[in-house]
């Protein structure tokens, strides 16, 4: 099957089970000792939920010049990009 894959932005959600937790998740991330959502969540040890209608697709420029748009063959192999074009023609097949 071909496909197109889309690179997009999107909200996550790690909800606190008290406000001692999340004054010490806080802390930590003002400190720099927590940098991301899998941080905190590895940290607590739960997981983190993507937050309805948050979803945008990102332009290249967002992606520090890198694809955001890919159209992929039925070996899954990239074939175009929204930065160099086609590919490789003999994967298109």
């Amino acid at each position: 099957m071909y496909s197109l894959d889309v690179k997009v932005t999107v909200w996550e959600r790690v909800e606190f089970d008290s406000e001692e937790e999340m004054n010490d998740v806080l802390t930590k991330i003002k400190s720099g000792e927590l940098k991301s959502s899998n941080d905190v969540c590895e940290y607590l040890d739960k997981g983190a939920s993507y937050i309805d209608d948050t979803s945008e697709e990102m332009n290249v420029e967002e992606n520090l010049g890198m694809p955001t748009m890919e159209i992929l063959n039925e070996d899954g192999n990239t074939i175009w990009n929204n930065v160099s074009g086609d590919i490789d023609n003999d994967k298109i097949n």
